[in-house]
């Protein structure tokens, strides 16, 4: 009996703590923690000086170009905005949808655990708005399961050689499973939303979400994915002149993947160790890997998320000022 209470305990703890959130944020941290423990070695043989040099050494208009191209791959993902800004018709200029997505995406990208912060905000941000509290929970659900979807069929490229993902597999063949996993999520996701489990359980009293807005979605995340890619391969190619167009996308689609599998914001630690371990693989000395890598971090994720912050701030102070406005009477 006290053996079954303990468990109990246990049980209780383990959903307190879940519904608290504190899970979603503690897994991506030990799967962190084991990515820099297994990649040590690898991150060791980095010449962090001679890195520095290779950036160092950079043209200024070649930096405005990357800089531009990855502002652009950031941008795309204002789409589902747009389709969701459609499908539930809500009170939203064009403009403010936009800023609302830089906003919330590019904070997920940097401290959003398992989606939580891009969720917190796009929560305020529509509230602010008078959006119902349905609404935004049918979005938050459905931006939440759409979002993969499109490197959900980068991997099925990767599977047929469009992609050649070869360099990498040879060497490390548990990656293979990681883009398996990711490919067969398209296909289940499509069965699963479309059952009445999904209808019952999951989806309760919120309005099913029907073709054309899935086909819309899918198309979205197909293109975000896409140009993030072109984004990553642009800034290796600046530093690896070698590298192909095709090859430069297998690698970022398996490193994508592997990161996607640890839940960690931006897949930081996994897309960074498999996107190292690829390039070297092709036989890249380790500093000009790193440097793309330290290069794709600032352009696609921190830069977004510096500008974003400035939005956020200026929306913030706005809404405050508005709330701070005298309100007359008519008459």
């Amino acid at each position: 009996m006290q053996k079954m209470f303990q468990r109990l305990k246990t049980v209780k703890l383990f959903t307190t703590l879940y519904r608290l959130k504190i899970v979603q944020i503690l897994i991506p941290i030990v799967i962190i923690g084991l990515i820099i423990w297994a990649g040590q070695a690898e991150f060791r043989r980095i010449d962090w000086t001679a890195t520095l040099r290779v950036l160092h050494n950079l043209e200024p208009p070649r930096v405005l170009l990357l800089i531009a191209i990855s502002l652009a791959a950031v941008a795309s993902v204002s789409g589902y905005e747009f389709v969701l800004r459609h499908h539930f018709r809500l009170p939203i200029g064009r403009w403010a949808t936009f800023r609302f997505a830089w906003i919330a995406n590019t904070s997920n990208n940097v401290i959003g655990f398992a989606g939580i912060a891009g969720a917190a905000l796009r929560t305020y941000l529509y509230r602010s708005r008078g959006i119902s509290v349905a609404t935004i929970t049918a979005s938050v659900a459905f931006l939440s399961t759409i979002t993969i979807t499109g490197i959900s069929l980068m991997a099925w490229g990767d599977l047929a050689g469009l992609f050649p993902i070869d360099a990498v597999t040879r060497s490390h063949p548990w990656t293979l499973y990681a883009v398996w996993a990711l490919a067969l999520y398209l296909p289940g996701y499509i069965l699963f939303q479309r059952s009445s489990f999904y209808t019952k359980w999951l989806n309760r009293d919120l309005p099913r979400m029907n073709f054309s807005t899935i086909a819309a979605s899918v198309a979205v995340s197909l293109v975000e994915w896409v140009l993030s890619g072109i984004a990553f391969w642009m800034i290796a190619s600046t530093l690896l002149p070698d590298l192909s167009f095709r090859t430069g996308l297998g690698i970022y689609t398996i490193a994508a993947a592997s990161g996607l599998v640890s839940l960690a914001p931006g897949g930081i630690g996994g897309f960074d160790l498999i996107a190292l371990l690829g390039l070297q693989a092709l036989g890249y000395a380790p500093e000009k890997t790193a440097a793309v890598l330290v290069l794709f971090r600032m352009m696609y994720y921190i830069i977004p998320w510096l500008i974003g912050l400035v939005m956020g701030v200026i929306e913030y102070a706005n809404e405050r000022r508005k709330a701070s406005e005298p309100k007359y009477a008519n008459g």
